[in-house]
């Protein structure tokens, strides 16, 4: 699960490989890749839901929302690891600090409550797999990630064990 110099591959240098060369290896790789990003976005979801007084409303609940859906993704991404062989580990995210895997390398994730400028990294975490404001061939979108490790299943069809 480590690229020829050794270290662990990221995402942007994961999707760089052809597919016809993804293999268990390279699954499992983006597995823990998925893992430790999922992982990384939960603290800072999490500061700008603690923020909020109410603990109610609107608001809160579209921020829990996304809490939800990261933790799900948190958990599918262990679990699939798990599935194929793999052993999920957990790698505790520094803030301030990028995105683990080298997704969107100009973005900073740092822990604070909810404002404007908290709401615009979020959007920036959120960014759609086919981003119309952004240009796609700048930087690997998670949704775009997500495709690959989708094909290389469907692809590879591992055994699965429970």
């Amino acid at each position: 699960m480590t690229s020829t110099s050794g270290s662990k591959r990221t995402i942007v240098e994961l999707l760089q490989v052809e597919d016809s060369a993804r293999d268990l290896d390279w699954l499992q790789e983006s597995l823990q890749n998925a893992v430790e990003l999922e992982l990384a976005t939960l603290p800072v979801y999490l500061s700008g839901l603690w923020s909020i007084k109410a603990g109610s409303g609107e608001v809160y609940d579209l921020v829990d929302s996304v809490i939800m859906e990261e933790m799900l993704h948190l958990g599918f991404a262990c679990n699939m690891l798990k599935a194929i062989g793999g052993s999920p580990q957990m790698q505790v995210p520094t803030y301030p600090g990028p995105l683990p895997g080298g997704v969107r390398p100009d973005l900073t994730v740092y822990l604070a409550g909810l404002s404007q400028e908290s709401v615009g990294m979020y959007m920036q975490i959120e960014t759609p797999e086919d981003p119309v404001a952004f240009a796609a061939d700048t930087f690997p979108t998670i949704g775009a990630f997500y495709d690959a490790i989708l094909a290389a299943f469907q692809g590879l069809t591992p055994p699965l064990s429970t």
